[in-house]
């Protein structure tokens, strides 16, 4: 199992450039991903004939499907060494401000949160 975190200032990663932190978005995380994804296949190649499972949460739910696409893309390409993509799954993912972050009444509606929560929103 290999943990990636990221974009930059998630988890444990970090930048010593300070304009890192803004000038940043899903696609060049997706792009980033794939080239570590790469890199390390080219480190540890017997690793590259195993099933990969891409999974996470929250915000993964945008650059996880974003980086299953590159890819995918990067599959079609001739004369390469294939990534095994076998399956993504997503916890919890923020997919759509108005379904994950404004969706109160209907959660509670149907059992989701408690009327405590419900009142705080």
């Amino acid at each position: 199992m290999l943990y990636l975190e990221s974009p930059i200032g998630v988890g444990f990663s970090y930048s010593n450039t300070s304009s890192d932190y803004f000038n940043w978005n899903d696609t060049q995380t997706a792009l980033e991903n794939l080239r570590f994804i790469l890199k390390w296949f080219e480190k540890f190649p017997q690793y590259q004939n195993s099933d990969l499972f891409l999974t996470g949460e929250s915000y993964a739910g945008h650059y996880i499907p974003q980086l299953a696409e590159l890819m995918l893309k990067y599959n079609k390409q001739t004369n390469i060494k294939p990534i095994k993509l076998k399956a993504i799954a997503l916890g919890n993912p923020l997919l759509d401000i108005e379904i994950s972050m404004n969706a109160a009444e209907f959660l509670w509606y149907h059992g989701a949160i408690s009327d405590d929560l419900l009142a705080m929103k």
